[in-house]
């Protein structure tokens, strides 16, 4: 059995930000909520936390159909989502879903947090080795010409049982070595 761990330490950086699981940077180093002014600006592949991993606490969690859910606080036009699990150095290793459609019917308003769009999506999180791993939430915006994700760091154990596996609905090898 397949036991992953997600250290919720997510940092978002996409004007939307994980709901979940916990983000990483949901609360600030003195516990206070974190606002719209760190649901996204233009940060590295983990956001203003990028190379933190560590930071949070642990969520654990097994392999297959599990849900996520995020919001943007402005929306971006035709701005599609990618769900990635990346590696201790925030490089993609396995792309989950990508070209999520984004709802141009949003108007979030950046300053009134009950106004943030929701997304919910059910994901496979394949059976893998992943020491040190992130899940990362990319937002493209499409009406701007800046980069714009977030993500979940998250630790991955396997314990490989002799049976055989198959599964139809996504193209994830369900056995991917990620070191």
């Amino acid at each position: 059995m397949l036991v992953v761990l997600l250290a919720v330490l997510a940092a978002v950086s996409a004007h939307g930000r994980w709901k979940c699981p916990t983000p990483r940077d949901a609360l600030d180093s003195s516990g206070n909520h974190i606002t719209f002014d760190n649901t996204g600006n233009k940060e590295g592949a983990c956001g203003p936390q990028s190379h933190n991993w560590g930071f949070g606490k642990v969520t654990s969690l097994k392999p297959g159909w599990t849900t996520l859910v995020w919001e943007e606080s402005i929306s971006h036009s035709g701005g599609p989502f990618r769900l990635a699990i990346l590696d201790e150095n925030e490089v993609a290793k396995v792309v989950l879903l990508d070209h999520i459609p984004h709802n141009d019917q949003s108007s979030p308003d950046n300053k009134d947090e009950s106004s943030f769009q929701p997304y919910k999506m059910t994901v496979y999180i394949p059976d893998i080795d992943c020491k040190k791993c992130s899940l990362q939430l990319l937002y493209v915006m499409t009406d701007k010409t800046v980069k714009n994700h977030a993500h979940t760091r998250i630790l991955i154990h396997i314990h490989i049982h002799t049976y055989t596996y198959t599964h139809t609905h996504t193209h994830i090898d369900t056995h991917v070595n990620i070191s």
